[in-house]
């Protein structure tokens, strides 16, 4: 010790207030001098957290009259450490309850109000490691502090993060996840976000059980759980059938731009898409060169969808929506070409091919339920015993006091008005001896 500067090495110090709080033992070196504080070689132990080698120090030589400890100069050199929120909770009362246990090294430097983080590297649960820089700028304000995060790497698994014990004072005792989010197995992510909490861009490159996803998306959280998306999205073999629970969908491989917003609390993204999908897997079907512009909702589709694939070729026009309590058709098809069974559409015939221009407009939860228009313009279909060939057709349903059915084609118009079913009017027709009394038929042709 001398005038200007203090110097003290601790060999054992241990501590316990017989309440909540047990140093097992605590060693370094403490040196003190002109402002500022080190502490070398640290070496503390408790009954939940272990450091075995820390170096830290605190320079508020530069720290004016006006200045408060934001402004101080702090470096701290973190390895081998355990440690746990059950010794955190200590010092942060809100914490307390948790017993998460998250061993840690790395470098930080700065003052609270520029800090830099070199070479954190983070490991909890079974599956959970990151290793990351970062930098902020603005804090203590978190909420406009701006935040530059570059993963090297990171893995995790949500059984991992859904064993994490929440503070005691939170509604549940642990955070709850969709079942289809444990299928994803190991998540692994490398990339970077930069922005601020309520703004910000993640670019990177996402890898699961469902496939590979990269992004390179502005985030910006909204009212009432909706997160607001905007940018590019890229997939390779996205399980996109079993990540959504639809049997006969499977793999995508899709490019392009997405705006749009997803809603935490119910899980629903609705999204403008403008992009390639190189391929789609659908009953076992590798559908290829499809290309997207339009809004998904839920189970609503409006926009456009071009396809030029070996075996389909065509445009689709319009709108499809199945949200409705009554689902929704309202759109043109030009189907240049369909070969149905390299499409596994038609397993009857050994050659079955469709051609079709068709306009419609109409509602209806099945074809007895219909309600509206559908007009083709031209029509082909062929399979290998014959061939049939449309130049229009008029298909019309509405229902006031009975149900009406109006066809008109080039070959043949049919009216019918009763009571009646699809499935009655084919066993009608089928049995031309039996009497049509349940409804009015006409036919012109």
């Amino acid at each position: 010790m001398n005038r200007d500067s203090i110097s003290l090495n601790i060999n054992n110090l241990n501590f316990d207030d017989n309440k909540s709080f047990n140093l097992n033992e605590l060693s370094g070196q403490i040196t003190s001098y002109d402002h500022v504080l080190k502490l070398n070689d640290l070496k503390v132990s408790t009954p939940y957290s272990t450091i075995e080698k820390a170096n830290f120090m605190i320079d508020q030589s530069s720290v004016g009259e006006d200045d408060d400890f934001t402004a101080s100069e702090i470096d701290i050199d973190l390895q081998n450490s355990t440690v746990d929120f059950r010794d955190v909770a200590q010092l942060v009362p809100a914490l307390r309850g948790m017993d998460l246990q998250i061993d840690i090294s790395g470098h930080v430097l700065g003052t609270l109000a520029d800090l830099k983080g070199r070479d954190i590297v983070l490991n909890f649960g079974d599956y959970t490691n990151l290793s990351c820089d970062f930098y902020i700028n603005g804090l203590p304000d978190l909420n406009n502090a701006f935040i530059d995060l570059e993963l090297k790497s990171s893995n995790t698994q949500f059984t991992d993060i859904a064993k994490i014990k929440l503070p005691s004072s939170s509604d549940k005792a642990y955070l709850d996840f969709p079942d289809i989010l444990y299928d994803a197995g190991l998540i692994s992510y490398t990339g970077n976000f930069s922005g601020f909490l309520s703004d910000f861009v993640s670019f990177g490159t996402l890898e699961s059980n469902f496939g590979y996803v990269n992004t390179d998306l502005v985030f910006s959280p909204g009212a009432n759980n909706i997160i607001n998306l905007d940018g590019h999205l890229k997939t390779v073999d996205f399980e996109i059938g079993r990540f959504t629970q639809i049997n006969d969908l499977d793999k995508i491989s899709f490019n392009g731009q997405v705006n749009g917003s997803y809603n935490n609390q119910n899980n629903l993204l609705t999204a403008d898409i403008d992009g390639l999908v190189d391929s789609i897997l659908y009953r076992e079907y590798l559908y290829k060169n499809i290309i997207l512009d339009g809004i998904f909702d839920d189970q609503r589709f409006e926009g456009t969808l071009s396809i030029d694939d070996q075996n389909l070729a065509g445009n689709f026009t319009g709108k499809v929506d199945f949200n409705e309590i009554t689902p929704v058709f309202d759109f043109e098809l030009f189907l240049n070409r369909a070969n149905l069974n390299a499409l596994n559409l038609d397993k009857v015939h050994q050659k079955s091919t469709l051609a079709i221009d068709l306009k419609a407009n109409f509602t209806g939860k099945d074809i007895d339920d219909i309600n509206g228009n559908i007009w083709i313009e031209e029509g082909n279909y062929s399979n290998e015993n014959n061939s049939f060939q449309l130049n229009s057709l008029n298909l019309s349903t509405f229902e006031d006091s009975l149900r009406h059915l109006q066809i008109y084609s080039d070959f043949i118009d049919i009216n019918i008005s009763g009571n009646y079913t699809f499935n009655s009017i084919r066993a009608q027709s089928q049995k031309p001896a039996l009497s049509l009394s349940s409804f009015v038929w006409n036919t012109t042709g």
